[in-house]
C-alpha cells in the first residue's frame, strides 16, 4: 500500500471505521491521556517543588484538559470545522504545555500522543500530516522563541520521530481496519444477495410450477395473492389488467384499497402512473413526504411495478404498507423477479380467453343444431297438438292462453337460432349480415334504426368484421333488454387504415363505473372480443343520456 492510500469510499463519503474500533477508542484515548500525564506529573514534581511556575501551569492546563476530554471525547473521524477546531485546539494546549515546561526536555512533551491519535486514526494520512506537522511547527517556534541551543537536537529529533511514526501508523491502522470492514461489508453484501437469489429461486419455482395450470386468470392472481402476502406483508394488493383497445386497466385483484372496475389511465393513483412509465419498480419509502397519494389513504409506504409480457404492457401490479420505508432492496428484487412470472401468466390467461372465444363460435352452430332439431321440433308439435285440440272442442282460455305462450316460446326461439347461426364469412360481409340483424331487431320492437354505411363496397377483415358484427348483437340485445330507447343510429365506415362501428341510443343510459351494471350489460364479453382482434372499445353512457359505443379496429388482417 502506498504511503497515501486513500481510504475506500462508497455512496454518501469515506467508510466509516467499524463500529467496534470507534466505541473502544475512546477509552484508549483516555487510558493514554491519564498515562502520559502522570508519567509527567512523577517527572516534573521536582521542578514543580521548585517553585518553576511554567510548569505548574503546564501540569494544570493538562490535568484540565485531560479531565474534561475524559468527559467530553473528541468526535473520531468528523470532518464538519468544529471538530476539526476542537482537535487542533487540543493539539494547541498539548504544545503549549510542551513548549512551557521545557521544549524538547519538556516531561510533558509524551501528552502530544493523544492529540495525534485522534487526528490520525479519524482522519487518516490526512489527519497524521496535519497534526504532526502542527505539533512540531509549535514545539520549534516555541523553542526558538525561547532560543534554546543545538544540545536539543538530539532530544527535538527524538521527540519528531515518535510523534511522526505515531501518527502515521495509526493512520495506517485506520485504513487497515477500514480495508478489513469493506471486506466484510462485501462478503456481508454478498451472503445476503445470495439469500435473496434463493428466496427468489424458490418463489419462481413455485409460481412456473402453477404456470401451465394458470390458464384461468382468477386462479392465477389467487395463488399470486398469498405469494405476495407471504413476501412483503403488504396491507394493500392490487393487480390491474390492462385494456390496450381502452387504454383502461380491470381490477382483476384488489385486497384492502377501492379500485373502479374500470380505471382510465388518467385516473390512476399517482405511483401507479409513474410505474407505468419505468421498467425497474418503483419504491416510495414515505408517500406523506413525497406528497404521493397511494391506493389506501392510510399507507405509509408502496412499491409499484408494470407487467410486460413479449414487449407488451400487460398489466400492473401494486403492494403498499402502513409504515413508511417498510420496503427494503431485498423487497424491491423480489418484486422485480416476479414480476416476469406474473406478466406471462396474465398474458397466457388473456390469450387463452381469446381461444376461447374461437371456440365458442364452434359451440354457437353445435348449439343452434340442437336447438333447432330437438327443441324446436317438440314445441312446434306441441303447438300442432293444441291447435288440434283447440279446434276440435270447446273454447278453452287457458288453451288459448298456453297455445299463444308456446307460439311465443318459438318465435323466441327462431330469433335465438338465426343469431346463433349468423356470421360473417368472406362471401357475406358485415354490411348484408348487418342488415338482417337491424330488420329483425326494429321488427321486434317498437324502435326505430337507422343503419348508414360511409363507404360502400370497403371491407375489414373477415375475422375483425365478425368480431364487430358479435359486439352489434350484443349492443342491440342490451338496448332491447334495457335501455328502452326510442330510436338508435349504427354507422359502419371502413376507410384507410380501421373500420369504425359507431352505436348511439336515446335509452336511459347506465352508469359505466358500476360492477353490477357492466356484467348485466355484457360489456366485458364485449371488450374482451374488441381485443381478440385487436379492436379499440369505447363506451360512453349516463343515467338519462343514452348510451354510445364506439368499435375501431384495424383494417390489416389480424393474427390468429
Amino acid at each position: 500500500m502506498s504511503l497515501l492510500h486513500s481510504p475506500p469510499e462508497m455512496e454518501g463519503g469515506p467508510l466509516r471505521l467499524p463500529y467496534e474500533a470507534r466505541r473502544s477508542f475512546a477509552p484508549a484515548v483516555a487510558a493514554i491521556r491519564w498515562g502520559t500525564l502522570m508519567i509527567g506529573m512523577v517527572f516534573a514534581a521536582p521542578q514543580a517543588a521548585a517553585g518553576h511556575l511554567d510548569v505548574v501551569v503546564a501540569m494544570g492546563m493538562l490535568v484540565f484538559n485531560t479531565t474534561y476530554r475524559t468527559m467530553r471525547p473528541l468526535a473520531l473521524g468528523s470532518r464538519k470545522p468544529i471538530a476539526i477546531g476542537l482537535l487542533a485546539l487540543e493539539l494547541a494546549v498539548a504544545s503549549v504545555a510542551t513548549t512551557l515546561s521545557g521544549h524538547w526536555h519538556s516531561p510533558f512533551a509524551f501528552s502530544l500522543l493523544a492529540g495525534l491519535l485522534v487526528a490520525s486514526f479519524g482522519l487518516g494520512y490526512v489527519g497524521a500530516f496535519g497534526s504532526s506537522a502542527l505539533a512540531i511547527a509549535a514545539v520549534t517556534i516555541g523553542a526558538l522563541t525561547a532560543k534554546v541551543g543545538t544540545t536539543s537536537a538530539a532530544s527535538a529529533s527524538t521527540l519528531i520521530l515518535l510523534w511522526v511514526v505515531t501518527a502515521f501508523v495509526a493512520a495506517f491502522a485506520r485504513n487497515r481496519l477500514i480495508d478489513a470492514e469493506v471486506h466484510r461489508q462485501d462478503a456481508a453484501g454478498r451472503v445476503e444477495k445470495l439469500e435473496d437469489a434463493n428466496d427468489l429461486l424458490f418463489l419462481l419455482n413455485q409460481l412456473a410450477r402453477t404456470v401451465p395450470e394458470a390458464l384461468d386468470l382468477h386462479e392465477a392472481l389467487d395463488s399470486t395473492k398469498s405469494k405476495l402476502r407471504e413476501l412483503f406483508d403488504p396491507s394493500s394488493i392490487a393487480v390491474l389488467v390492462y385494456d390496450d383497445a381502452a387504454d383502461t386497466w380491470s381490477a382483476e385483484l384488489v385486497e384492502g384499497c377501492r379500485f373502479s372496475p374500470i380505471v382510465p389511465t388518467s385516473r390512476l393513483p399517482t405511483p401507479l402512473i409513474a410505474a407505468v412509465d419505468t421498467t425497474a419498480p418503483v419504491r416510495i419509502g414515505d408517500l406523506d413526504a413525497t406528497n404521493r397519494v397511494g391506493m389506501n389513504n392510510n399507507s405509509g409506504s408502496g412499491m409499484y411495478s408494470a407487467l410486460r409480457a413479449r414487449g407488451q404492457m400487460v398489466g400492473l401490479v401494486a403492494v403498499e404498507h402502513g409504515s413508511p420505508n417498510h420496503f427494503t432492496d431485498r423487497h424491491v428484487n423480489l418484486l422485480n423477479g416476479l414480476t416476469e412470472v406474473l406478466a406471462l401468466t396474465i398474458d397466457n390467461a388473456r390469450w387463452f380467453r381469446r381461444l376461447r372465444s374461437v371456440g365458442a363460435e364452434e359451440e354457437r352452430v353445435r348449439i343452434a343444431r340442437d336447438l333447432h332439431d330437438r327443441l324446436g321440433q317438440w314445441l312446434t308439435y306441441i303447438s300442432f297438438e293444441l291447435e288440434r285440440i283447440i279446434s276440435g272442442g270447446p273454447l278453452n282460455d287457458d288453451l288459448s292462453r298456453l297455445h299463444g305462450d308456446v307460439r311465443a316460446a318459438i318465435t323466441e326461439l327462431r330469433e335465438t337460432l338465426v343469431q346463433l347461426r349468423s356470421t360473417v364469412t368472406e362471401g357475406n360481409p358485415f354490411e348484408s349480415v348487418a342488415v338482417t340483424l337491424i330488420d329483425r331487431f326494429e321488427r321486434r320492437n317498437n324502435t326505430t334504426a337507422t343503419f348508414t354505411v360511409t363507404h360502400p363496397g370497403q371491407r375489414a377483415p373477415s375475422r375483425a368484421e365478425h368480431e364487430v358484427f358479435r359486439i352489434l348483437q350484443e349492443s342491440l340485445n342490451n338496448i332491447e333488454k334495457h335501455a328502452k330507447a326510442s330510436h338508435v343510429d349504427i354507422i359502419w365506415s371502413v376507410n384507410g387504415a380501421a373500420a369504425r362501428l359507431t352505436i348511439s341510443d336515446n335509452g336511459r343510459g347506465f352508469d359505466t363505473t358500476s360492477a353490477t351494471r357492466l356484467d348485466a350489460y355484457g360489456l366485458l364479453g364485449m371488450r374482451e372480443r374488441a381485443n381478440a382482434v385487436g379492436a379499440r372499445l369505447e363506451m360512453q353512457s349516463a343515467p338519462g343520456q343514452g348510451t354510445t359505443v364506439v368499435v375501431e379496429v384495424p383494417t390489416k388482417e389480424t393474427a390468429s
